[in-house]
């Protein structure tokens, strides 16, 4: 058997037991590592066989537990129970095998006080024997080799028991350095938190007041743009009511023109030395007025000079520019533009009335000519399909004036493109 086997055995069973010697006609208490037979069952009323100083002897064990105190009273209950059985001699038992009539009378008084010496001298032996036996057990477990062990074992536990209690005492003093030193650290980072969330709040009331100062900027600026796309297409719009004007001014005095015929022609008997000579005396004495652009224009011309009339537009033949607009524009819209063509009879309101063919409103008021002032160009094809539509009702033979003409009527169109934006922005503010 292994000695950590043994060891567990051991320790499942208790560690003494009462012994009865019948042939020493003795009892006695010992441990229980003087039984010799090991893998027996142990149990009151079992034979086994001890080694008691050295000896091998039979004993029956009469009671087994961890208390010597309780097997002391164990003992003391047996011994007052069975010691007249122990102590029996042969004399009372032969005696008490003879016949009736052989038997002599039994003195009583006498075994009674033979009895009671008896039963003091087993006290006495057995008090002395208990003294003995644990003297002699103090020296037997301390030459035991198993005794030694448990010795020792039991100096480990104190050390370990001490060197625990050390051991808690140092970690619960290095536990609670810690902690305070933790805690420590805790606060700190806890006074950094609290800053960092200060800065992140002052970086982001200063970040929203910039984005609101930025917002606001950016309004302003946008109603100033505004205001000045405003003021630019109001002086647009004022310029080319002033062209318009101008326009309509040149024509009547274009109409009104009419060549003068000098009188003194029918006249062959006037000499007309003679009456140059008269002319130029009257304009001396007459007091000259400030001179006005229409007087100017009207005397600069010669007497006998033919009179000039204005280039008037070249039309081209009714089915050359019906196969221009075919080519423009769809067959939906071929109507609607010879309409216009036929009636109108300027340059610039003829590409006016012309544009709803060729752009929608969206367009018109999202878009100009050139795509400036954040806005998207118009189609280039669909302007230049207009341009080819307006010129070839109202030829131009100079390139350079043709240019020139070109550009007033973007101009035009951008005007127009600018109105059509704000009648848009009326209607979703009315709608809204």
């Amino acid at each position: 058997m292994a000695f950590r086997q043994l060891c567990r055995e051991v320790s499942r069973r208790p560690s003494k037991a009462l012994f009865l010697f019948r042939k020493e006609k003795k009892t006695g208490i010992a441990p229980i590592r003087l039984i010799v037979e090991k893998n027996v069952e142990l149990k009151e009323g079992s034979m086994v066989t001890v080694n008691w100083a050295g000896k091998k002897v039979q004993a029956k064990i009469l009671a087994l537990s961890d208390d010597e105190e309780v097997l002391n009273k164990k003992d003391m209950e047996w011994s007052s129970k069975n010691v007249s059985d122990v102590e029996a001699t042969p004399s009372s038992v032969e005696q008490a095998n003879l016949p009736a009539e052989d038997q002599q009378p039994s003195e009583q008084p006498e075994k009674s006080k033979e009895k009671s010496t008896l039963h003091k001298a087993l006290v006495f032996h057995f008090n002395h024997r208990e003294t003995n036996e644990r003297t002699k057990q103090g020296e037997s477990e301390a030459s035991h080799p198993y005794a030694e062990f448990l010795a020792d074992q039991r100096k480990r536990e104190v050390e370990w028991a001490s060197n625990r209690a050390a051991k808690k005492t140092k970690l619960a003093e290095t536990s609670t350095k810690d902690l305070e030193a933790m805690k420590q650290q805790l606060d700190a980072k806890d006074a950094e938190c609290a800053a960092l969330k200060s800065q992140v709040h002052d970086l982001q009331r200063v970040n929203t007041s910039t984005v609101e100062a930025q917002n606001k900027a950016q309004e302003s600026f946008c109603k100033m743009m505004e205001r000045l796309e405003d003021s630019l297409s109001a002086m647009e719009d004022n310029m080319a009511a002033r062209l318009d004007r101008i326009e309509h001014r040149l024509d009547s005095l274009e109409k009104m023109w009419v060549p003068i015929r000098p009188e003194y022609e029918d006249l062959p008997t006037i000499d007309p030395d003679a009456l140059a000579h008269l002319h130029d005396e009257l304009i001396e004495e007459i007091v000259p007025l400030p001179p006005t652009p229409t007087p100017l224009a009207v005397n600069s011309t010669p007497v006998n000079a033919p009179s000039t009339r204005p280039e008037e537009p070249i039309q081209s033949s009714v089915r050359e520019i019906a196969d221009v607009i075919r080519s423009c524009v769809t067959p939906r819209k071929v109507i609607g533009v010879q309409d216009v063509i036929q009636k109108e009879n300027q340059r610039h309101k003829c590409a006016l009335k012309l544009l709803p063919f060729f752009f929608s409103r969206e367009e018109l008021s999202n878009s100009n000519t050139e795509g400036t002032h954040n806005k998207l160009p118009l189609d280039s094809t669909r302007l230049n399909s207009l341009k080819v539509l307006v010129f070839s009702r109202f030829p131009v033979d100079s390139p350079v004036e043709k240019e020139r003409v070109w550009k007033c009527i973007k101009s035009k169109i951008n005007s127009k493109c600018r109105l059509s934006k704000h009648i848009t922005k009326y209607a979703v503010e009315r709608e809204d």
